[in-house]
């Protein structure tokens, strides 16, 4: 804005000039200017972040206060960077404009006075971050979606885990899940030492015919988890309650694989320092991570002893009343123990926080890019329409129509878009294939993510450039050719 502003105030700077005024007056003076200027907009802008905090907070899920914002460091960074733009943007009109011929200065021009290639450096960075930043929350939403879409190897609806109960409820799980079993909406019911989502224990494991001894993830459960989870049995069968299956395991993919293991009935692997017998194989399920990440080898071996979570299969979603008679189930066995109650598919939720916490702060971002470059370019079409009233009006006079005045003026504008685009998806391609680095699946990355972006540009030009030219090409040519 101080572009537009200084060339309006070239007449005044030369008056001042010829009245005695040096350069280093007029420097002060703009400097003063613009520190007020940036100073009320500080105050505006600490009042906004203040009232915003609470939205900012919830959206990144941290527990911020306002006053970790006013430390002493927070305030001197704070005014750091205050003097810092006040020195940058003080610095065309102070050092600049104070250096203007008196005699071109005083008819209200300056004949070396060149901001075009300032005012296409500041387009060009404008829509290079805006559009770099709304293709990241293009592509990062697109890969939160398709994880989500991955099949989690188990079913997880209508699953409520309940746990956080005492090592006397834990150690008479099989009990109480007989009492939960009598319940008309219980399905099925799976107990486990560990947690679906949670942490696991780890063992080693070795082919028969091999010391070569390798690590692998365990889950201590009882017999019918895996049937209550609804994994996918790929060979063999599930361990059951039998006397026989008691030093019996089952593998998933990973592990088979990992061990170079065919599967036959009745096999034997090393585990735990003895033989076991390989009950069966399931498919590959998400026992503790989710679709970002990589399954690894894990071994379901059978427990008898306590469980420390307990999974409730139903029927349909638990009820009020239905939540009353698993509480009266469990008072029976520990009266003062108050248990957690979760639903599975919630747990596995809330492991997409992190990349839907940085959606969320990429999104804000963007946003407020697309105010700023909009009213950024709001105020440098107003600046070039203002320099070129005189050029639009020669160009009416001699017959140039006002789509040709339009085009004109939009086309300009159109190719430092269409440029600065260009080197946004180049930088943008680069730093979410880094970003998609980290994840075991993803999407992959076709041009259509970033014709979004440069859409979302096309349309920020077209309101904030449209109607100033349109205004400047419908203008009466005789009021033009008065300008100046």
């Amino acid at each position: 804005m101080y572009l537009l502003h200084g060339e309006k105030r070239i007449a005044e700077i030369a008056s001042r000039k010829v009245a005695g005024a040096s350069q280093k007056e007029l420097a002060l003076q703009f400097y003063g200017e613009n520190g007020l200027i940036a100073f009320v907009a500080l105050v505006l802008g600490l009042s906004l972040a203040v009232l915003v905090h609470p939205f900012f907070t919830k959206m990144i899920d941290l527990p911020l206060s306002v006053s970790d914002m006013f430390t002493p460091i927070g305030i001197a960074m704070i005014f750091s960077i205050l003097v810092i733009l006040v020195l940058i943007s003080g610095s065309y009109p102070s050092f600049y404009l104070s250096k203007i011929d008196l005699v071109s200065g005083l008819k209200g021009k300056h004949q070396h006075l060149s901001v075009n290639k300032f005012s296409k450096l500041v387009v060009l960075t404008q829509f290079f971050i805006t559009v770099l930043l709304i293709s990241a929350v293009v592509i990062i939403r697109a890969q939160i979606n398709f994880m989500k879409e991955v099949p989690l190897g188990f079913n997880a609806s209508n699953v409520t885990v309940v746990s956080n109960f005492s090592e006397q409820t834990a150690r008479k799980a099989g009990t109480i899940k007989k009492e939960l079993e009598k319940l008309p909406f219980i399905q099925s019911i799976g107990l486990s030492e560990h947690t679906m989502g949670g942490g696991c224990s780890g063992r080693g494991i070795a082919l028969n015919s091999t010391d070569d001894m390798k690590s692998i993830k365990e889950y201590r459960v009882f017999p019918g988890f895996c049937e209550t989870m609804q994994l996918k049995l790929k060979e063999g069968k599930f361990v059951t309650d039998s006397e026989k299956d008691k030093k019996s395991i089952v593998l998933n993919k990973a592990a088979a694989q990992m061990l170079g293991l065919h599967f036959s009935e009745g096999m034997q692997v090393i585990y735990k320092g003895e033989p076991v017998e390989v009950k069966g194989i399931v498919d590959n399920f998400y026992f503790d991570g989710y679709a970002g990440k990589t399954i690894d080898p894990l071994v379901l071996c059978r427990e008898d002893g306590w469980a420390w979570n307990i999974y409730l299969r139903t029927f349909d979603k638990l009820t009020t009343e239905n939540r009353k008679q698993l509480a009266s189930v469990f008072s029976q066995f520990e009266p003062e123990n108050v248990a957690t109650y979760s639903q599975l598919d919630d747990i596995y939720d809330t492991k997409f926080e992190r990349d839907q916490r940085l959606y969320r702060m990429v999104s804000a971002g963007a946003y407020l890019a697309i105010i700023l470059c909009f009213v950024g370019m709001l105020s440098l079409t107003v600046m070039n329409v203002a320099r070129r009233t005189k050029e639009i009006g020669i160009r009416k006079v001699i017959g140039s129509s006002e789509a040709e005045i339009v085009r004109k003026l939009l086309g300009e504008t159109l190719l430092l878009v269409a440029i600065a685009s260009l080197f946004a998806f180049g930088v943008s391609y680069y730093l979410m294939s880094e970003w998609l680095n980290n994840f075991a699946l993803k999407i992959n990355l076709h041009p259509g993510y970033f014709l979004i972006s440069g859409m979302f540009a096309l349309v920020i030009v077209l309101l904030s450039v449209s109607w100033q030219s349109w205004k400047a090409a419908t203008r009466n040519p005789v009021e033009a050719l008065r300008y100046e």
